[in-house]
């Protein structure tokens, strides 16, 4: 989800790598695993610096890892802000496909919580990218930890208003 997208919004400046994230509405995930032939299987991990309780499936076609999740961390699923990802969806053209991609805010605080190497990489490269302020506030609340999403961004020169 996040790598990719970092690749859309970069104009390809950026390489999502050899695997793809993919966030989808829990209503759908059963289509989409029928489709590519997988099982969903109900999963919970930690991930990272936070919990995943979703439902899921790996796969590969062509050569490329796809995971498909119907959401996460536990915070935000519990809380139901993992939603806010669909309904302000970003539609954009990319090297000729109309694709969906999560709001630049979602991917921002993303990034900026989970601040590894590679992520402060890439929010080096959407620095110049504009964003809703106030969005941006509202999801790092929801994802629990504003005051260390805001300190990272400033730690890089973003500007919160």
């Amino acid at each position: 989800m996040s790598g990719f997208a970092v690749e859309i919004y970069t104009n390809g400046k950026r390489k999502a790598g050899e695997d793809v994230d993919i966030l989808i509405s829990p209503k759908d995930i059963k289509t989409l695993a029928k489709r590519l032939n997988c099982q969903v299987a109900h999963r919970y991990f930690k991930k990272e610096n936070f919990f995943v309780n979703d439902f899921g499936f790996e796969t590969s076609i062509d050569d490329l890892k796809v995971e498909v999740s119907s959401g996460f961390p536990l915070r935000r699923m519990k809380n139901g802000s993992i939603y806010k990802v669909f309904q302000k969806r970003v539609a954009k053209r990319y090297q000729g496909i109309r694709l969906f991609v999560e709001p630049i805010e979602e991917l921002i605080v993303h990034k900026a919580t989970m601040f590894r190497e590679k992520d402060i990489r890439d929010l080096k490269l959407l620095m110049n990218k504009e964003f809703d302020s106030s969005f941006l506030k509202e999801l790092a609340k929801d994802w629990g930890e504003q005051f260390q999403i805001f300190k990272n961004l400033k730690s890089l020169g973003y500007e919160i208003a």
